[in-house]
């Protein structure tokens, strides 16, 4: 499996990722929140390149939404009871409007409040009685998405996905999950074209579950990683182009616990465990959501009895630093993290049940320098229909120049309309469809003119070092009809591989 993930990595490199090693993060002072720290607690970076966040408060029983900003923290009620509930909250934006999703007992349904200045009336959401773990996302569009767990008469749970249809809620069920006595997880987010993605722990059989809904009512499970017999955090982030990436902590004891992730690319998953059993009682993990594909720009957050530290991708592993702002924050926490792409910055709220406090703190990484790009090349001669692939070398080293060039000829006369074209990766037979690299996709040119015409499928970059050896691995590039049932012209393949 190692030899197998070194590979897909690699091939991450291939499209243009970074495998040197993540950005180090530079940490401000943190600030204390006014208010009790809390098992019910979700921190969003708002499209203003600020921090909201929701609170569950059992003390005063009510749902608070907080912001910091340059003149302070600022915090309002959302909604209050007259007395506890087992409360779960989350929190999301409506394009610059924060949008809070409660659920405060069981035998009421789920609401969502909007805030337009004010916080409005919680509105219901229905056929959400006897649910918890709330997961919200909302389009810009307004269209809102909703995952829960909620619980049958005859003890079983079930991982439920309720959306907006106009006025309406649709109500569809994902996976079920396990009966009511054992612990479940989830998460779910919207990939960039708002399609839902789901990722579970499935106490019945012992693995993390994965799904992305392919249509009303159609999802595509998937098994994540397989022999998790306990888990204690869970959390679904994507890396572009929609790379489902699952952190989780596997372990039903602080001594016992061990911090994993597993992504899945092409149609595959990869689980690797980043850090051992050293005493982990809270982890969370923030993904930076770009254009381009990227492994290095993820980060893991744990609590050990040494303090808070931040685990990141180098070359040949993690690295673990402590972050020394934090050295009054107690190892009995829950914390909370998220990339904020408006400030290009990390938050990190963490409630601390010994202090008795909520901290939070912002943390920014070290954009390097870009390397100057060497000329693309200029087509050559063209004088038949098809595909040229070419790359720099069929075997790359550290430091070599890659990239991967295809140029279509069209000897004319004819111009030659909608026509699509398939740039294929072949991995020991698993197959990356350029240009996301997944399961199937393709360019699409509305016309091609007589003449040399040049698609850049990989841009040029550096071979990394670390990334293992291979050999075998092929590109195959051709053109068909806009029908897609035939080849137009010839097609080309090159084979390539790689070494330290």
């Amino acid at each position: 499996m190692f030899l197998l993930r070194a590979v897909v990595f690699s091939m991450l490199a291939l499209l243009g990722a970074t495998l040197v090693s993540a950005n180090p993060i530079q940490w401000k002072t943190p600030v204390v929140i006014p208010a009790d720290p809390t098992y019910g607690m979700e921190l969003k970076g708002g499209p203003d390149g600020l921090y909201h966040m929701i609170l569950c408060q059992d003390s005063t029983h009510s749902f608070n939404y907080g912001r910091l900003e340059e003149s302070g923290f600022y915090m309002q009620l959302i909604e209050s009871y007259a007395t506890s509930g087992t409360m779960y909250c989350a929190l999301n934006f409506w394009g610059n409007m924060p949008v809070a999703g409660m659920r405060y007992e069981a035998e009421q349904n789920m609401a969502y409040s909007i805030r337009t200045g004010t916080w409005t009336s919680p509105s219901e959401i229905p056929q959400t009685l006897d649910s918890h773990r709330i997961k919200l996302a909302i389009e810009n569009t307004g269209v809102m998405h909703v995952a829960f767990v909620q619980e049958d008469d005859a003890g079983g749970s079930h991982l439920m996905y309720s959306y907006t249809d106009g006025p309406d809620w649709e109500l569809e069920h994902v996976f079920t999950l396990s009966d009511h006595s054992l612990v479940t997880r989830i998460d779910m987010e919207l990939d960039s074209t708002n399609t839902p993605h789901f990722a579970w722990f499935d106490a019945n059989y012992n693995y993390i579950g994965y799904a992305v809904r392919t249509g009303i009512a159609e999802y595509d499970p998937d098994i994540a990683a397989e022999g998790v017999d306990a888990c204690r955090w869970i959390d679904l982030e994507l890396m572009a182009p929609d790379i489902p990436v699952i952190g989780y902590l596997q372990g039903n004891s602080i001594e016992s616990t061990t911090l994993h992730d597993t992504f899945k690319f092409g149609s595959s998953f990869y689980e690797d465990e980043i850090l051992g059993n050293v005493g982990i009682t809270s982890a969370d993990m923030a993904v930076p959501r770009e254009d381009t594909i990227t492994t290095s720009r993820l980060y893991f957050f744990v609590s050990l009895p040494t303090g808070i530290h931040t685990l990141r991708p180098i070359v040949g592993g993690w690295d673990i630093s402590r972050i020394a702002a934090l050295y009054d924050v107690s190892s009995n926490v829950l914390m909370d993290a998220d990339w904020n792409s408006a400030s290009n910055s990390v938050g990190l709220l963490i409630s601390d049940f010994t202090e008795d406090d909520i901290y939070f703190i912002e943390g920014t990484s070290v954009t390097p320098t870009p390397t100057a790009q060497p000329p693309t090349p200029t087509p050559g001669p063209c004088d038949q229909l098809g595909c040229d692939l070419t790359m720099p070398s069929t075997l790359f080293h550290p430091g070599d120049l890659c990239n991967c060039l295809v140029t279509i000829c069209n000897p004319g006369p004819k111009t030659y309309i909608h026509i699509p074209l398939f740039v294929i990766l072949d991995v020991y037979g698993e197959y990356f469809f350029a240009p996301s690299f997944t399961d199937l996709d393709h360019y699409t040119y509305d016309s091609i003119a007589p003449g040399s015409h040049l698609r850049t499928v990989i841009s040029d970059f550096y071979w990394p070092e670390g990334v293992g050896s291979a050999n075998g691995l092929m590109f195959y590039a051709g053109m068909t009809n806009a029908e897609m049932t035939e080849l137009l012209g010839e097609y080309d393949s090159f084979t390539f591989g790689y070494s330290d």
